[in-house]
């Protein structure tokens, strides 16, 4: 299979729960990783929002990243972060996931995309955040 990034949500049964389980899984270059953690539905929504723009904007990447604080040590759980790397419209996705119970264990890929193939993603992650899909792909160009 092409490079990927894969993300599913599982939203609480309670209706009033801004957060639900994030569960992503990567795959570049012969290099695979999933994990989860704890997101509240807002921050993909807002996150799909800032994928709509053509091109992706100059000032820096675009970024979701999920993580927790403990004894005042912030640990990073989730990262995904894309820019624009060609006047051609290459694209590139950067994806560093780490293991909830033991962050010491991460594998951090990138991969090329296309903005075809992220608006896609992007259109994929609003379904899935509107409960009209299970998944939102992300596939390399």
């Amino acid at each position: 299979m092409a490079d990927n990034l894969t993300l599913a949500y599982e939203f609480t049964n309670d209706p009033n729960d801004d957060f639900g389980w994030l569960a992503a899984s990567v795959e570049a270059s012969g290099f695979r990783a999933r994990n989860g953690f704890w997101v509240q539905w807002q921050d993909l929504v807002e996150f799909a929002s800032r994928l709509a723009p053509y091109p992706l904007p100059t000032n820096g990447p675009v970024e979701a990243e999920w993580g927790y604080s403990e004894n005042g040590e912030y640990t990073r759980v989730t990262l995904i972060s894309l820019s624009q790397t060609s006047a051609t419209g290459k694209v590139s996705v950067s994806v560093d996931l780490a293991d909830y119970y033991e962050p010491r264990r991460r594998c951090q890929v990138i991969f090329d995309t296309s903005y075809a193939s992220l608006e896609l993603f992007r259109q994929e992650l609003e379904d899935l955040m509107a409960r009209k899909k299970e998944t939102a792909v992300l596939l390399s160009a």
